[in-house]
């Protein structure tokens, strides 16, 4: 997927997830981040997958795959910050292909973002970098 059309992706997708609730995150097979999703009266999978070339991210209706017993440590990360949330607002960075959401502080926890970058996979970051969703400069 290229940055053109992650950026057409990523617009569609931000008004759909804005305001959803964070039900469970899972990796159903290594490399691949399942969030189940539940937004607008239904509930969805978003899957995305990490990759330079060939990145996945795409809703569905349901999980096609199970819920694995031992998640690994970036994935119990994501849930402790992520899960059972209401995502907030979405930030694009078309050009590095990265989507980010709001994560509304909660009781003993500040604001976080969730940051789902194709290349480098899904994160829980404290803060944005300020030049997030700049523009590239386009030639005259």
């Amino acid at each position: 997927m290229d940055a053109h059309v992650f950026r057409r992706v990523s617009h569609i997708l931000a008004g759909i997830l804005s305001r959803a609730r964070l039900e469970r995150i899972h990796e159903p097979v290594p490399g691949i981040t399942a969030f189940s999703i539940y937004g607008s009266g239904k509930k969805q999978c978003l899957l995305f997958r990490a990759h330079r070339s060939t990145p996945v991210f795409f809703l569905t209706s349901r999980s096609p795959f199970p819920n694995p017993a031992f998640p690994p440590a970036y994935i119990m990360r994501i849930r402790k910050y992520a899960e059972g949330r209401i995502l907030g607002e979405a930030r694009i960075n078309w050009i590095d292909r990265q989507m980010a959401f709001l994560l509304p502080a909660k009781e003993n926890t500040p604001e976080k973002w969730l940051v789902l970058d194709c290349r480098n996979g899904p994160a829980i970051l404290a803060s944005l970098d300020p030049a997030f969703e700049t523009e590239p400069v386009w030639p005259e």
